[in-house]
């Protein structure tokens, strides 16, 4: 029985799966909710600036072609309206932001121009809607003014007068000369109210996400695991006999590759064990060729030579040679175990074919005799040479064995032996 320490293949997938889902969604969340301010509230910054600085560049151009912008005449104000208006058709015109205050005011402190296009300004605490001209009373425009002067540029976040209200974001900027200074803001209600949509729908779409995702990664693990599920339940049988079984190969990927290196080891496990039994049946039938032969001329002796030495001697002989034959048989078997394992090789040597056969002939004259058989040794051709990768000794044995299977179909005639010798040159058996 199998003991699982661990999660399976598709169990570690599923909570790899569920680790990164989850990662996700805390990334998500903490874009959305920690960073999202800071990086739309530098988004604007940005924008801010370019307005400001392409401001302050026109302003600049205008002072360089001595054209006069605005001037103070008995404690009246002249604005070039032309100029002004241009610039302001040019900032509506750009639509980089779509809520804005931009205040120009001159070394007094004073605004000379004004393009208001926010609800509600925190820089001069009026609404949209307000004609009146209060900059001078307002202690944060007149603030704004003198910072911007003081240090040359800066970023403030203005936060609103009153609870009703929201943080803008103030950008302030001089011209080269210090004539003119630009403060230019905005609102940034918009990311406090798309952060509090954020939290409120987060949660509802984190759930469904997470949900979507453990259902696919379910699907995936088991089309995932399937082939492995099937190389297991395999190999299970193989272990129980079965080496016919076979898995589907029909992925191209490296499943697939597995499968197809599976099949094959099934099919070598399947011929290994087929020539096993092959061997084992080849091996009982060698050892009963000799051991046939012993009992034949042992019963020979007994029942007919036993007071012809000549003949006895020549049949113990015969016995003794095959006790020695069986003898080579067992060390034919370890020596193929060493070929199998590559511990030693075949060396081919030459040997006389018509002398091979004449051998196993007399072997079975004394049967023959004692059954009333008849052997014929035929050969054909002037001469016959052999040349085998055992030699003699690897081709004496299936002789043997064809002569004993040939017993029981021997003509019963009166013991006679024709054997015809052969010239020792003729064509090289393989």
């Amino acid at each position: 029985m199998r003991h699982h320490h661990s999660p399976g293949i598709r169990g570690q997938l599923m909570w790899f799966l569920c680790c990164i889902c989850l990662f996700l969604l805390a990334l998500v969340w903490f874009l959305s909710t920690q960073l999202l301010e800071p990086l739309y509230t530098k988004h604007i910054e940005k924008q801010l600036t370019t307005q400001a600085e392409n401001i302050t560049a026109d302003l600049d151009k205008a002072l360089a072609e001595d054209e006069t912008l605005s001037s103070w005449s008995f404690g009246r104000l002249s604005v070039n309206t032309s100029f002004f208006d241009r610039l302001a058709t040019q900032l509506y015109a750009s639509g980089s932001l779509n809520s804005f205050c931009v205040d120009i005011s001159d070394s007094t402190m004073r605004t000379i121009y004004k393009i208001e296009n926010q609800s509600y300004c925190n820089l001069h605490e009026t609404l949209l809607s307000d004609s009146a001209n209060n900059d001078m009373i307002v202690s944060t425009a007149v603030a704004m003014r003198k910072k911007c002067r003081t240090t040359g540029g800066f970023v403030q976040t203005l936060n609103p007068p009153r609870l009703s209200g929201s943080a803008q974001l103030l950008v302030g900027r001089n011209t080269a000369g210090g004539e003119y200074t630009v403060l230019v803001t905005t609102s940034l209600v918009h990311v406090a109210e798309a952060g509090k949509i954020l939290s409120t729908v987060l949660p509802m779409a984190a759930a469904v996400i997470f949900a979507f995702a453990m259902t696919a990664g379910w699907l995936f693990s088991e089309w995932f695991t399937k082939p492995l599920r099937q190389l297991s339940s395999a190999a299970r049988q193989m272990a129980m006999g079965n080496y016919a079984v076979q898995v589907d190969t029909r992925r191209s990927d490296e499943l697939g590759d597995l499968a197809q290196d599976f099949n094959h080891m099934a099919n070598e496990v399947q011929r290994s064990s087929q020539m096993q039994r092959d061997l084992l049946a080849n091996v009982s039938h060698d050892l009963r060729t000799p051991l046939t032969l012993i009992k034949g001329y042992a019963e020979t002796v007994r029942d007919i030579t036993g007071d012809d030495k000549a003949h006895r001697d020549e049949q113990m002989n015969i016995i003794v040679d095959e006790t020695d034959r069986l003898t080579a048989l067992v060390s034919s078997v370890m020596e193929l175990s060493k070929v199998t394992s590559g511990a030693a090789k075949c060396e081919r040597v030459h040997f006389d074919m018509a002398q091979l056969c004449d051998e196993v002939s007399e072997r079975y004259d004394a049967i023959c005799a004692q059954n009333g058989w008849q052997a014929k040794l035929e050969l054909a051709g002037a001469g016959c040479a052999g040349a085998a990768g055992r030699g003699a000794a690897g081709l004496r044995r299936p002789g043997y064995d064809a002569a004993c299977t040939a017993q029981p179909f021997g003509q019963r005639h009166a013991p006679h032996r024709q054997r015809r010798h052969l010239h020792p040159a003729g064509p090289a058996l393989h």
